[in-house]
């Protein structure tokens, strides 16, 4: 008869976590390695003063900080999925530095600790990683540092200005659900069953409503104190603002373009901008300082309409080189000013559609400096290196479109994406040394 090893699943056991981990892990997976590398305690400090002494026992903050890191190191898992897989996953609980039988959070709590922490503290902690970095000696001074924008598609629809207007009016019909307020317009027509005269009507009732509905908003007794009907007050204000104006006593809608105008109610902070003249996105824009060995030294969070030219001085204000490399958007006169008085080399293409600009003394070294050699091969791997952090972050970091709505989620999400490219950059760098 043959004999068949038994199952020892229901014999009472001690199970040693380390062991466990020791024998089952793989060694090349990138959390391990990250895991073994990388002293979190050294972020405690920025994370423990946000909890209080009092009130129950919280979650760790670095495991809670880790959930985060995950979600973005794992192709953008959400809130729930990343507390799922943590369950039963040995390398995420390895990585959360778990025990096998150690219990997870709630997953709502992993978007409690966002919101906690928030924009300004993630921006912390990523400062701290890059200043450790740097105390290291692993990102130097003298690094050139290559610098470019990318745009990020709002969790938005893309909607029709009279489907903007209504949904600004159903919002502020909700919140004066008290007062009775009915409205005189059906807000559920779907424009694309209208022809252009009917669409040309219908605007114009919508911005009586909206006026109406901003009289009674205004009148309201909680006006000064509730932040709702504020809120619907501004919104109306700015769409009628943006996109009607009155000619003859009738109005009319604005022609002018899209660029930094109102586009979405459930992202108020999402704009309109531009990648090139034929391609335009909804959405916002991530200023990114990195240098060659693939670490993130400054990014930086804007709405989608504002110019590439306008990240720079900032940026560079936070970044501790003495030459950054960018392409000719940021190559202004008074970027390349700033940038010398600030004792640092901006490097880029003159702007030829810029002809007074060149002929003054400050593009002088500009001018000479880009004949050389030695610009031609930064210029091309400013290309390999900032294209591949933007490839690197939409492709395998789900960054493409936001996870979140609002402009100060929207960094966090940059914030931390940043962080974990960092971390794989610091496992690769310690490969390689």
């Amino acid at each position: 008869m043959v004999k068949f090893k038994k199952s020892t699943k229901n014999n009472v056991k001690f199970i040693d976590s380390d062991k466990l981990y020791e024998s089952l892990l793989d060694k090349s997976s990138l959390l391990v390695k990250i895991h073994d590398l990388v002293d979190f305690d050294y972020f405690r400090p920025v994370l423990e003063p946000l909890y209080s002494d009092f009130g129950q026992h919280a979650h760790d903050c670095l495991l809670m900080f880790k959930l985060n890191l995950l979600q973005v190191l794992k192709n953008g898992l959400s809130d729930r999925e990343v507390i799922s897989q943590s369950k039963t996953n040995l390398e995420y609980r390895y990585f959360l530095d778990l025990s096998i039988d150690d219990p997870l959070p709630h997953f709502t709590k992993v978007g409690d600790f966002r919101s906690r922490v928030g924009d300004v503290k993630f921006g912390e902690l990523f400062d701290y990683f890059v200043d450790m970095l740097k105390k290291n000696n692993i990102i130097t001074d003298d690094e050139v540092r290559y610098m470019d924008a990318t745009h990020q598609l709002a969790d938005v629809s893309i909607v029709s200005i009279n489907s903007l207007l209504a949904s600004a009016c159903k919002e502020s019909i909700k919140v004066l659900d008290d007062s009775g307020f009915k409205a005189d317009v059906d807000l559920n027509v779907k424009d694309f069953r209208l022809s252009e005269n009917q669409k040309k009507e219908r605007f114009v009732e919508l911005v009586k409503l909206a006026n109406r509905l901003k009289d009674v908003l205004c009148r309201h007794p909680n006006f000064s104190t509730d932040k709702k009907i504020i809120e619907s007050y501004d919104t109306l204000c700015r769409i009628i603002k943006e996109r009607s104006t009155t000619k003859n006593d009738k109005i009319i809608k604005k022609n002018s373009d899209d660029k930094g105008k109102l586009a979405s109610i459930v992202d108020k902070d999402a704009t309109w901008g531009s990648k090139s003249k034929d391609y335009q996105f909804l959405g916002y824009k991530h200023n990114v300082t990195a240098v060659e060995s693939g670490f993130i030294e400054v990014i930086s969070t804007h709405q989608g309409h504002k110019g590439d030219e306008e990240f720079y001085i900032e940026d560079a204000k936070k970044s501790s080189a003495k030459k950054i490399v960018t392409d000719a958007k940021y190559s202004t006169l008074d970027n390349r000013k700033k940038s010398k008085k600030m004792n640092k080399q901006l490097v880029s293409p003159c702007r030829k559609n810029m002809k007074a600009h060149l002929k003054h003394k400050t593009m002088d070294e500009a001018l000479i400096y880009n004949t050389t050699n030695k610009y031609t091969t930064e210029m091309k791997k400013r290309g390999h290196v900032i294209e591949g952090i933007f490839g690197v972050a939409k492709t395998v970091h789900n960054f493409t479109r936001t996870k979140y709505r609002g402009i100060k989620k929207v960094a966090i999400q940059a914030k931390i994406t940043a962080f974990a490219i960092n971390l794989k950059a610091l496992v690769k760098w310690y490969e390689a040394a």
